[in-house]
């Protein structure tokens, strides 16, 4: 379901949508090992590190200044938007840190699980910040022209 329907992190909402029916349906997911979260971080960690190659490092030159730019000013605003989560709220700092720090949301929920944060919000938050983002990009494209 995921994978067939091309949506951002479709693979994963479909996995947790299937997950939480069963829930829902009285089918509880207690058959899932103890260490699923440390056997995920493992998977998440090789799949990030196939995607590092020669190549890859080439343009590093290149984009270095403009990737730190853009990386400073997303975890600024993660850590302002969590801090007013957080204030405002009433949400733990690390759940409200989770939820707002710029990242997949696979590996912010991974995170969410092992350090024991609220990962109900942390995929909530990531799951509606990426359907905005896919709702949105069409009528910014469309406004520049694309």
């Amino acid at each position: 379901m995921g994978e067939i329907s091309h949506v951002p992190g479709g693979i994963i909402l479909g996995a947790m949508l299937t997950i939480a029916a069963g829930n829902l349906l009285g089918f509880p997911a207690n058959w899932l090992p103890s260490r699923s979260g440390f056997i995920l971080q493992v998977l998440a960690g090789i799949m990030l590190g196939i995607k590092i190659t020669g190549e890859e490092l080439s343009t590093l030159g290149e984009i270095l200044i403009p990737v730190l730019i853009i990386t400073g000013v997303l975890n600024l605003m993660g850590i302002l938007s969590s801090l007013l989560v957080w204030k405002v709220f009433d949400w733990d700092l690390l759940t409200a840190w989770l939820s707002t720090s710029p990242g997949r949301m696979q590996d912010m929920v991974i995170l969410a699980k092992n350090l024991e944060a609220d990962s109900e919000k942390v995929v909530t938050t990531h799951v509606m910040r990426i359907t905005l983002v896919v709702i949105v990009t069409p009528l910014i494209l469309l406004f520049w022209g694309k």
